[in-house]
């Protein structure tokens, strides 16, 4: 099945005397963009980290937030307070402030968990941190399975609907075809009314106009793609480019489609299948 291109999982543990927990947000991208927010205890991990994530994940920006704090009734991880660091920004933000005459407060530039850190004596154990961040990667993937069943469900009524439009079309085509063949006769006989005229010419004629307004292999290319859709929702490779590059086609097809008639009810159907192409497409942009 599908998965979302978002979604959201959090966690936290106890490790030795304080509490790790651990965010990782997805959120819509083109390409794979992981960013990492991590204290400075952990910042000899990311490459692990990073590995977990591109070995799970093939798209969206990713962004793995940790933070460290004391346990309850814990002496260990005393949080302490960076002076030093608030200070130098808070003399940056007051020069920008005198020098340009604006009112830039020093929390609007300033990471608060940047002026906090944890005096922990002893090393955190890797493999219990990377324990914490497989939770949260693991209910990031339920939510993406999760909204991906969702999505998947629309994304299925929407294509049959769509094909159910297709086959209308189809069949009105096919009845206005002998139609259109016998009011071009009839026309033209009006028209040289009184002189000789050719059956056949005419039939021929007849026909070459019928085959330009035909949007029969429109209809079967456009419902060919359309049932690779489907496939695509249910089954369990990532499909968001793919069905991307389908739906460009499957609009193409229908523009074709209304450029080629002249007919009201295929017309009307048109529309129609235009409002429902355009309501996958939105949901195509958050499918990895």
């Amino acid at each position: 099945m599908i998965r979302s291109m978002t979604g959201f999982g959090s966690t936290s543990r106890t490790v030795q005397g304080v509490v790790v927990s651990a965010e990782v947000r997805a959120l819509n991208s083109r390409f794979l963009d992981l960013r990492f927010r991590l204290p400075k205890q952990l910042e000899s991990m990311e490459e692990q980290m990073n590995k977990k994530v591109r070995e799970s994940c093939d798209r969206g920006r990713i962004t793995v937030t940790f933070a460290i704090e004391p346990s309850n009734g814990s002496s260990k991880g005393a949080l302490e307070f960076d002076r030093q660091i608030f200070e130098s920004y808070k003399d940056l933000t007051d020069k920008i402030n005198k020098d340009y005459g604006c009112h830039i407060p020093v929390t609007d530039v300033l990471d608060i968990r940047k002026l906090l850190t944890v005096h922990e004596p002893l090393e955190l154990e890797e493999a219990s941190v990377l324990e914490v961040f497989d939770e949260a990667l693991s209910q990031l993937h339920e939510m993406r399975s999760s909204e991906g069943e969702v999505m998947a469900a629309d994304i299925e009524k929407r294509v049959t609907r769509m094909e159910s439009l297709l086959k209308e079309v189809g069949d009105t085509t096919a009845a206005n075809a002998e139609k259109f063949r016998q009011e071009f006769r009839e026309k033209i006989a009006s028209m040289l009314e009184g002189t000789d005229v050719d059956e056949s010419r005419i039939a021929m004629e007849a026909a070459v106009l019928s085959e330009k307004a035909d949007v029969t292999e429109e209809c079967v290319r456009c419902t060919s793609h359309l049932e690779q859709i489907d496939k695509l929702v249910t089954g369990d490779d990532p499909a968001g480019k793919r069905l991307n590059f389908l739906l460009q086609e499957v609009v193409r097809e229908i523009n074709t489609i209304g450029s080629k008639t002249a007919d009201l009810n295929i017309i009307n159907r048109v529309v129609d299948l235009k409002e429902e192409s355009e309501k996958i497409k939105e949901q195509v942009q958050n499918i990895l």
